[in-house]
């Protein structure tokens, strides 16, 4: 039967589901249980060591040992950007006279720098996942405190690990979670040591692990006696993940879950801690003086220690009107905090009637709402919320109580219950989640593939083909975005040698939710083998291996194209090579521009360069020189990441 494995950014937790369809939530911690036996911190010291330690008692062997503590890594699955090395251009004097130029003539060369673009790099990140999955996966006994009395089944062992290869494994994601982060997980899967050794394991992996928004699995522990619409909020360290439902019982006793849309935000607990830390040292310059104290040392221990600080505090005041902040001794009330985190409140509930207008609802057309995750037990979130859905019941307003034992333990282990009930009742029709859309340099715009709210065809054969032109060249690019939560890359692009006289081809896309990523092909019109494909599922283990490990955004043909795409917004500190009307060449992002405003953003907010002017500098004797600025016309095919 199904096991449901949250690994969390702040906490993680594994469920289980047996035969008859009760859940049971699985011990993950032993020794002295805080806060609870089915619930871990999502904490590795020295990840990639021999001596590494995982949860709780990662902290205490930080600061006797001192070292990497590894924390809040499942939102940089996502990240682009870790740390990393890279090359940059350095142009130096010869010393030789250029008689066409009439003066000294340079040579170019590139130098390998570190790229700090993260505290961690990919390989401490994925191998920090592993670490936490494996701790996960092996645990074999049920937690008897989250079992109804008289009904625990605390003789029995059971470890995800060692299940029979036909129990899935349901994963929950975030419903912001790109490809960039699906292909980490499955690294992380695969580093955990649970699906053997070598390229098959990430075949095995592949087959016995399915990705669930973690939104959609929470409705399954809910019982229903009528049709109605749900919306569950989940609220945790890392993410805000909405799924709203329609909930139909179509002349059986059973009810079906369709669901409607989705949405959320990229952050959440993490961020609300940010912004009160942050109000509060700007309000208090003494608090502020002992907090760059704390931080001096440059201690992973110092710094998880000072930030930690103000989290737990945030969860105090969820039952307090004010508290102490541990390690700094100040005194902070539960307005404070309120005030901190206001603007986060307004996109929480922007994004709230985001998702209920994706899905054609009104809030009164809602008749229950169901909240998880351990930022959803902050009383101004509730609050907001049910100003929003007034008009549903307490009795359908399914919310935690701030500061009760037992309903932070059921919100911080909601998710693994939910997707282990998922996991067993099967009953959820999905759609398409979003819009996919194919982009060809030399092609304007996008070319919409699949709607959200098309069918859920797994086989690429037989979604529906889409005619894009091509551009009159031997190679064209094909990459395919999606626009769920943010406009995002989805996961490889494939370059296309193209059979001479090609006007057009074929796109079929396939976005099925047992996928971990969507897939796509390219065909000639009335040829019924594609010339090019990206699909993770029928991909050799050898090239399945190379292409997880490799983090490339590339899936090329042996011929290399001079167009290139974007695979994500660019970025301040990004390296780049562009090609407008001459040679390659390199050099690093310095300023970003918006035309229209003026201002200067660190980032793209999405991948259409047409609204900025971005200006790239190249290393000449040492110093950072002003190169090619981009000229508003500058479009898609004319730079890519180097």
């Amino acid at each position: 039967m199904p096991f449901g494995v949250d690994l969390g950014t702040t906490n993680s937790s594994i469920a289980w589901a047996d035969d008859l369809g009760n859940v049971h939530s699985l011990r993950v911690r032993s020794g002295v249980i805080e806060p609870y036996p089915a619930v871990e911190r999502s904490l590795v010291f020295d990840p990639e060591g021999d001596d590494f330690v995982v949860g709780q008692p990662a902290t205490a062997a930080a600061m006797r040992q001192g070292g990497l503590l590894v924390r809040s890594f499942k939102r940089r699955f996502d990240k682009q950007r870790l740390r990393e090395r890279g090359y940059e251009i350095k142009i130096e004097a010869t010393g030789e006279y250029d008689a066409v130029e009439q003066g000294v003539r340079y040579k170019e060369s590139r130098v390998l720098v570190p790229l700090f673009y993260d505290k961690y790099s990919r390989g401490e990140v994925v191998a920090a996942g592993g670490r936490l999955l494996r701790h996960l996966l092996t645990s074999a006994e049920i937690d008897v405190e989250t079992e109804p009395a008289g009904a625990a089944l605390a003789g029995l062992q059971r470890s995800a690990a060692e299940a029979g290869a036909q129990e899935t494994l349901y994963i929950g994601v975030p419903v912001t979670f790109g490809p960039t982060a699906r292909r980490r997980l499955l690294a992380a899967l695969v580093a955990s040591g649970c699906f053997g050794t070598g390229p098959t394991a990430y075949t095995r992996a592949l087959k016995r692990c399915r990705l669930v928004y973690e939104p959609l699995a929470l409705v399954s522990t809910l019982t229903f006696f009528e049709p109605q619409n749900v919306v569950v909020f989940d609220y945790g360290g890392g993410t805000l993940d909405i799924a709203v439902l329609e909930v139909d019982f179509d002349g059986v006793e059973a009810p079906r879950f369709r669901e409607l849309s989705l949405g959320g935000l990229r952050q959440a607990g993490d961020a609300l801690d940010a912004m009160f830390r942050d109000a509060l040292l700007d309000a208090r310059p003494g608090l502020k003086k002992a907090y760059a104290s704390q931080m001096a040392g440059d201690s992973d221990f110092d710094v998880w220690q000072a930030d930690d600080a103000f989290a737990n505090t945030k969860i105090r005041l969820s039952a307090a009107d004010a508290a102490d902040i541990p390690l700094f001794n100040e005194h902070v009330t539960r307005l404070e905090f309120e005030n901190a985190i206001e603007p986060e409140l307004r996109s929480v509930v922007a994004a709230t009637n985001d998702a209920l207008a994706h899905a054609g609802l009104r809030a009164q057309d809602v008749g229950t709402v169901l909240l998880t995750g351990g930022s959803s037990l902050i009383p101004a979130v509730q609050s907001r919320l049910r100003e929003q859905f007034e008009h549903v019941d307490e009795f359908s307003f399914l919310a935690g109580r701030p500061g009760d034992i037992d309903d932070a333990r059921e919100a911080l282990t909601g998710v693994s219950r939910g997707l282990a009930r998922f996991g067993f009742l099967d009953r959820f029709e999905t759609r398409a989640a979003c819009d996919y859309s194919v982009v060809v340099p030399g092609i304007p715009g996008e070319v919409p593939c699949l709607s959200r709210g098309a069918d859920d065809v797994t086989s690429i054969s037989k979604s529906p083909p889409v005619r894009i032109p091509v551009p009159r060249r031997r190679v064209a690019t094909f990459a395919l975005y999606s626009n769920l939560v943010r406009e995002a890359f989805c996961g490889a692009a494939v370059d296309v040698a193209l059979p001479p006289g090609t006007e057009a081809v074929e796109v079929r896309v396939s976005a099925s939710r047992e996928r971990f990523v969507p897939a796509f092909a390219v065909y000639v019109p009335g040829v019924p083998a594609p010339i090019a494909e990206f699909d993770l599922d029928g991909m050799k283990a050898d090239d399945l291996a190379a292409f997880v490990e490799g983090e490339a955004e590339w899936v090329p043909s042996a011929v290399d194209p001079s167009q290139f795409v974007l695979t994500k917004p660019l970025a301040l500190g990004d390296f780049v090579r562009w090609d407008l009307a001459g040679p390659q060449r390199l050099g690093k992002v310095v300023e970003i521009r918006e035309i229209s405003s003026g201002d200067h953003p660190v980032e793209m907010l999405g991948f259409d360069p047409k609204p900025y002017v971005i200006t790239v500098a190249r290393e000449i004797d040492g110093a950072l020189r002003f190169g090619q600025v981009f000229p508003g016309a500058w479009k898609v095919g004319d730079v890519r990441l180097a």
